[in-house]
């Protein structure tokens, strides 16, 4: 009787190594997506890697991170339109940034009016 309360004391000792692995895994993941959002909700703020003035972006968040207005607080007249995706890291563009990205590179940007009556 003894060997198999050893058996089942030491499972449950690898169980508990496992799940406290999981967690750890979780959390690191949780603190490296708030790292990554605090950059990005800050990139404006940062001269060091930010080209365009704090007060000409406009955040979205989703499906890209910043549309900027450049020249708009200059009073430019010919004001570029920038859609800018804030990286931390190795990060990688999604799936829907990439296709983002590929429309206005094709062109398939347009601008319209909604008038509610």
């Amino acid at each position: 009787m003894i060997p198999l309360i050893i058996l089942y004391s030491i499972v449950l000792f690898i169980v508990g190594i496992w799940f406290g692995r999981q967690q750890m895994s979780v959390w690191k993941r949780s603190a490296q997506v708030k790292r990554g959002l605090s950059a990005e909700n800050l990139a404006p703020l940062n001269r060091n890697v930010w080209r365009y003035h704090p007060r000409d972006a406009r955040h979205l968040g989703s499906p890209v991170d910043y549309v900027v207005f450049d020249g708009m607080e200059a009073g430019v007249a010919d004001l570029r339109i920038v859609l800018v995706e804030v990286k931390t890291g190795n990060g990688a563009p999604s799936r829907r940034e990439r296709m983002v990205r590929a429309a206005v590179i094709a062109g398939r940007v347009d601008y319209e009016i909604v008038r509610i009556p």
